[in-house]
């Protein structure tokens, strides 16, 4: 459960008549992750999108597993950068950066306040640009 106090068991609620639609034929099996993960392998990765309240705080980026939060302090770019950003190539969907933040400012793809809709774009900008791959080998 996030510090908003919304977990994904509402996504898991939604996405369930997906999963049993698109469940194998095959009696007795189920995937071995969790609905929301299966979901997502069969209509496209779930991400967290950082939103305008950034403050470029390096929590986030600390605790991320996957090193998929960008730009880093000491980047170039980073200055110049009005908030943080992250990669949906990369992310791996697992809440450590939503904890982390001290703003409240990351949301679940799915879960972004009316307000905040231009986020995802502006984030996909960004990453279009240079990926994470590149931003890491330089």
């Amino acid at each position: 459960m996030n510090q908003r106090g919304r977990g994904r068991s509402s996504a898991r609620v939604t996405l369930m008549p997906l999963v049993a639609e698109k469940m194998p034929a095959r009696p007795g099996y189920y995937p071995k992750c969790d609905p929301v993960s299966y979901v997502c392998s069969l209509f496209g990765s779930m991400t967290y999108v950082i939103a305008g309240s950034c403050i470029k705080d390096d929590s986030c980026i600390e605790v991320c597993p996957v090193d998929c939060i960008h730009p880093k302090p000491g980047a170039p770019d980073f200055e110049a950068a009005e908030q943080l950003y992250i990669d949906p190539e990369v992310c791996i969907d697992c809440d450590a950066c939503v904890e982390a933040c001290p703003v409240d400012a990351i949301f679940a793809d799915f879960e972004i306040p009316e307000k905040y809709g231009y986020a995802l774009e502006l984030n996909a900008e960004f990453f279009a640009e240079q990926s994470t791959v590149e931003r890491t080998a330089a």
